[in-house]
């Protein structure tokens, strides 16, 4: 799987505590590696087209916008929050 770092989430996932960065970043990884990793949860948002969601920890999750360019399908990384994030 590629994914491809929006600008908005890096300024999203800056405001974050370290440890917050380090277990998205973790994540990350992860999705790159194995998008049905049984600890990402990756799930469609019913209602919102194209756009999924990955489990960061209990508390925040990372929204994806599923996009096709050239070489392929991809995930654009676009925010990342508590589950407040679904109310942006």
């Amino acid at each position: 799987m590629r994914i491809r770092v929006t600008e908005r989430y890096r300024r999203s996932v800056d405001r974050m505590p370290h440890r917050i960065r380090k277990a998205a970043a973790q994540a990350l990884v992860k999705l790159v590696e194995n998008p049905r990793s049984r600890g990402l949860n990756l799930e469609r948002l019913s209602g919102w087209e194209d756009t999924y969601s990955i489990r960061v920890n209990r508390q925040y999750r990372i929204l994806l916008v599923r996009e096709v360019d050239a070489a392929g399908e991809l995930f654009a990384v676009v925010d990342i929050g508590t589950h407040q994030i679904y109310r942006r």
